[in-house]
């Protein structure tokens, strides 16, 4: 067996190679979480020229989501947004390759991408508001900070560090101007950039602090296809228009379901983009699955209607029209790889002590497909776990022997 491509450290979901190996039997296939639990496994043929193409490309696509955070965060974890990985490919010998992988990905990234830059498309100078949500989202080869260096009116400047960042985790931080700096009001200018122990190894992201006034001023908070949460204003005309149902909407290759949460549709204008860069960024928001309108202090689930790939880019501006609705449906990564799926999870889980040495554990099934329950206990708050026992299918109680 010759392994002619195989992935690097750190890949993007969207990004990912395929493993090219050229062999003349077939060989077994197995992705793992790294020193974790099998995902799958597959034995692949070689074809006439003895060559085999492992695609998993469209496989962390659908595994891999990043989220948006609680409005109040001021830092989270993007558990769903990454993972750490191991392919092994058997053909009488094992060869196995670590890797990480992200959610999201895009053409001619760097091959330092990850861990140097911000997830974002967003202009290098960006025009906020000092009421604006803003977020960074970073995945950091080396842990660090996130440190924001203040310009003031008067031309006094400050820094302070906002959050920690982890080493190989994705991380987004909450950088609103009111969240990270009490004097917000006075600020002309904020720079963010990542560092460990003063030394910046992450771009830098300008953001300069505008008191322009809007009559219609709308903010949307959205997922990018970097895997990153991004914000974006509008600031054209907002109006309300004729009842209408968007029932799907078109993603790159995904045609998925939604439905109304609300009969209030709204037609909206972009107002001015001040540059190509701009408008091409707010290409990437009309191609979000997952985008919030912004509005009393909460995020609402929208979806936008339109065609945006064939957006001019010699625009000024553009209209388009959204709803409130959110996502019913979704390609499920377990049927696009004919895997079984995992039984529905249980729930009210309840102790009571039974005696001086053995607690009682209840809990709901909500299933009908599982083969047993295994149960875990943890001795530190949650910070790790140990099996203590497992029980067969539909048993929904056990009793803990704490002496053990």
């Amino acid at each position: 067996m010759t392994v002619n491509q195989s992935p690097t450290d750190y890949e993007f979901a969207g990004n990912f190679p395929d493993i090219k190996v050229e062999s003349v039997i077939a060989i077994d296939v197995t992705l793992k979480y790294f020193e974790g639990d099998i995902i799958l496994e597959e034995s692949y043929q070689p074809d006439a020229a003895d060559e085999i193409t492992i695609e998993l490309r469209e496989f962390f696509e659908n595994l891999l989501n990043s989220e948006v955070p609680g409005i109040s965060e001021e830092s989270y974890h993007q558990q769903n947004g990454y993972g750490h990985f191991s392919v092994i490919l058997d053909d009488g010998a094992e060869t196995q390759y670590d890797f990480y992988c992200i959610a999201g990905g895009g053409k001619n990234l760097p091959s330092n991408f990850i861990g140097t830059f911000f997830h974002t498309w967003q202009p290098i100078t960006k025009y906020i508001s000092t009421e604006s949500i803003e977020y960074v989202t970073i995945f950091p080869k080396l842990g660090g900070e996130v440190r924001a260096t203040f310009t003031y009116q008067d031309g006094t400047t400050d820094f302070v560090d906002v959050a920690d960042v982890t080493a190989n985790q994705l991380n987004t931080v909450n950088i609103s101007p009111y969240l990270i700096n009490a004097d917000y009001q006075n600020l002309k200018q904020i720079e963010i950039y990542a560092h460990t122990d003063g030394i910046q190894f992450s771009n830098k992201l300008t953001y300069k602090l505008t008191t322009e006034s809007f009559k219609y001023d709308d903010q949307f908070i959205f997922i990018n296809s970097l895997g990153g949460v991004d914000s974006i204003r509008f600031t054209g005309q907002l109006e309300r228009i004729e009842e209408f149902n968007i029932e799907t909407g078109l993603f790159g290759r995904e045609t998925l379901e939604y439905h109304s949460e609300s009969d209030q549709k709204w037609k909206k204008n972009t107002g001015l983009f001040r540059s190509k860069h701009e408008l091409l960024w707010a290409r990437d928001f009309f191609g979000s699955v997952d985008k919030f309108w912004y509005r009393i202090g909460d995020y609402q689930s929208v979806l936008t209607y339109g065609s945006f790939e064939s957006i001019d880019t010699g625009l000024n501006s553009y209209d388009f029209e959204f709803q409130l609705a959110s996502l019913t449906t979704s390609q499920d990564y377990f049927e696009i790889y004919g895997l079984p799926k995992p039984p529905t999870a249980p729930s009210n889980l309840l102790a009571v002590v039974f005696s001086d040495t053995e607690n009682r554990i209840t809990w709901t099934d909500n299933s009908d497909d599982e083969t047993g329950f295994e149960i875990w206990r943890s001795d530190d708050d949650g910070e790790t776990f140990s099996k203590v026992g497992e029980v067969g299918e539909n048993i929904t109680e056990f009793i803990d022997d704490i002496s053990i």
